[in-house]
Formats: structure tokens, C-alpha cells, sequence
């Protein structure tokens, strides 16, 4: 049997709370996104986050890092945004 232990600091998992309270719109902001990929040039509209990965703690010389993946539902395929920064 082999097992894992993993000690998370509270600031880190606050941070991982609140980014997923974020995407899923309990902040107040609603839970649509839009998101762009600059490399691309790709946007997309009417995103909504469908659920997350089980969190891969670790530490680096910077600090507390954790890796997980997000999965989200794009409601609106077709049509691609560009952002505007004016």
C-alpha cells in the first residue's frame, strides 16, 4: 500500500476556494466566461466551468504550488471574440 501526505497551508487552499468560487460564479460576477488565447488568436464565448481535477500539491523555492486540471462546456462554438483593451 502506498500513500501520499500532503501538508497544504490555508493560504493556498483560500487561493484554490476562491478561484474555483470564480468560475463557478459565487463571487457575484455570474459564471459565463470568455476566454481568448493569445497564441491562437482563438476566442471563445458562454463558457461555463464543468468541474475540476483532484489538486496535486507541491512545493518550489517560490512557495506552495498546485497543479490541477479545469473542465469547461463552450456553449457557443462558432463565433470567435477578440478582446478590445481601449
Amino acid at each position: 500500500m502506498t500513500s501520499k501526505l500532503v501538508y497544504v497551508t490555508k493560504a493556498a487552499y483560500d487561493k484554490i476556494s476562491s478561484f474555483l468560487n470564480y468560475l463557478i460564479g459565487e463571487d457575484g460576477n455570474g459564471a459565463t466566461l470568455k476566454i481568448h488565447n493569445i497564441h491562437t488568436g482563438i476566442g471563445r464565448q458562454r463558457i461555463y466551468f464543468l468541474g475540476a481535477s483532484d489538486y496535486d500539491f507541491h512545493s518550489e523555492s517560490g512557495g506552495d504550488v498546485v497543479t490541477f486540471k479545469v473542465k469547461f462546456r463552450v456553449t457557443d462554438p462558432k463565433k470567435n471574440i477578440i478582446p478590445s483593451y481601449s
